[in-house]
């Protein structure tokens, strides 16, 4: 190994609760592409260290022998892949937008402290406060001054309409989550070239690389196959109200991302 190579790094950049771990599962089945971190349900330390060190680094590449990097144990070749979600980078950066509408990105998180909280996601709500609260603090701390008296459909529209503006300013390409269900290999393929890579067939198939159904950030199971059933899943638990109200709130910034919420 030449201790003097380099690997580029590139940035998956996109909001909370827009598919990143599905995405992040297909990708780390190519061969030349390694996940900084967030893939598995808990992370490892030299993860953590190295998704920290990343946050603000600079450089759009790393040597394969730098000491946050050499667990990787890369070569000439690869690529390293952040998850860009909850900050917004200080840097010029490399890579590719990951977009999800805001009524399933809404609905993800209308819902997510159910599952280990029970209750309401009325109840609930305060824990994604306290959550977008800490991201807005990396993005945008002027929306925190009127932020508590918001409701919680205006409090997310504010949150998702600020990221979603700063992401689609960024000219990078934008590779919409629902695109991915429609035709799994020429998404992949965009976002490998987004990369500088050539796309792998096996790609397609990456649950196959997790039987032992092991849990996946978020409490994804890495082991599912592809299916479109949180494509709609939004219709399901959000009133009409919150889809009229979050859809009047966001629509505009959405259409940035090629959404039209008209329906």
């Amino acid at each position: 190994m030449n201790p003097f190579q380099r690997i580029p790094i590139f940035h998956m950049a996109s909001l909370a609760r827009s598919g990143e771990t599905l995405v992040q599962k297909y990708l780390s089945a190519h061969s030349k592409i390694h996940i900084c971190h967030n893939l598995y349900k808990d992370d490892s330390p030299k993860e953590i260290a190295l998704f920290e060190h990343l946050m603000t680094r600079k450089s759009r590449s790393i040597g394969v022998r730098h000491p946050m990097a050499r667990h990787l144990k890369s070569k000439k070749g690869d690529a390293l892949v952040i998850k860009q979600g909850v900050w917004n980078h200080p840097h010029p950066f490399n890579g590719f937008v990951l977009a999800r509408n805001p009524l399933s990105v809404f609905a993800s998180l209308w819902t997510y402290d159910i599952k280990e909280r029970g209750g309401s996601p009325e109840l609930n709500w305060v824990y994604n406060i306290e959550r977008m609260k800490r991201w807005l603090g990396k993005m945008d701390v002027t929306l925190l001054e009127r932020f508590d008296h918001l409701s919680p459909e205006q409090q997310f529209s504010a949150f998702y309409n600020q990221r979603t503006d700063h992401l689609a300013s960024l000219g990078l390409k934008i590779l919409r989550y629902e695109d991915l269900f429609v035709d799994p290999e020429k998404w992949l393929s965009e976002a490998c070239s987004a990369m500088g890579l050539a796309y792998e067939s096996q790609m397609a198939d990456a649950h196959l690389m997790f039987k032992d159904r092991k849990e996946g950030h978020g409490g994804t199971d890495l082991s599912r196959p592809l299916d479109n059933r949180s494509l709609g899943k939004y219709q399901d638990v959000l009133s009409e109200e919150q889809v009229r109200l979050v859809a009047a709130e966001t629509g505009q910034t959405a259409s940035k991302m090629g959404y039209s919420l008209d329906a």
